[in-house]
């Protein structure tokens, strides 16, 4: 895309047709991507407006799968 296809030009008055990076300022468009639009210059990511934000699948590391109790298995043997 060129950049020309940024802009719009109506009534004398010039008028950017995509949101520009928040971290780099206004001349930095936000690529826009299925799921998130992203900056190529400094890499800011956002979700797009209409995507979930991803989920973490992985437990956490303080819980132990199935909820057991790793106390009883600390105890046995070491005296």
């Amino acid at each position: 895309m060129s950049k020309i296809e940024f802009y719009d030009v109506s009534d004398g008055k010039l008028k950017r047709k995509r949101e520009h990076c928040p971290e780099c300022g206004p001349g930095t468009f936000m690529a826009h991507h299925a799921d998130r639009k992203s900056c190529g210059r400094c890499g800011h990511t956002v979700p797009a407006a209409g995507s979930a934000p991803a989920e973490a699948s992985v437990p956490a590391a303080d819980s132990a799968p199935g909820g057991s109790d790793d106390s009883a298995a600390s105890d046995s043997g070491s005296d």
